[in-house]
């Protein structure tokens, strides 16, 4: 993999701190802005690592961290999507678990969601 695409998660994580700082600050609208940008990043680096049995462990992990940041960023739609994809491509056993977790949180999140709406 390239140095570009190690920087993305790099950048990803950077931003993924800060949106911790913020929130912890009670700025939630920063808090979202640096969610949505770390998982923007993040699901571009997932996406980019090949479709390999020598890439599987790391690309799992990378789509579940992508699915978090998109529940944390309120985009439960994409995180269900995405984690349907790297389930549907036979990710590394030791993921599964954790991917079918995510998007548990994700479909659980969306429903309350709608519900609010509804309601």
């Amino acid at each position: 993999m390239t140095d570009y695409l190690f920087e993305l998660h790099t950048a990803a994580m950077d931003f993924m701190d800060d949106a911790e700082s913020a929130r912890k600050k009670g700025d939630l609208v920063a808090a979202h802005k640096y969610w949505e940008k770390a998982w923007t990043l993040e699901r571009s680096y997932a996406l980019a690592i090949p479709n390999e049995p020598a890439f599987q462990l790391t690309r799992s992990i990378l789509f579940r961290s992508a699915g978090w940041l998109a529940i944390e960023s309120g985009k439960y739609q994409e995180a269900i999507e995405l984690i349907t994809k790297i389930l549907a491509e036979n990710p590394h056993p030791d993921v599964v678990t954790q991917l079918e977790e995510v998007l548990a949180e994700a479909i659980k999140r969306k429903r309350i969601e709608r519900n609010k709406i509804l309601n």
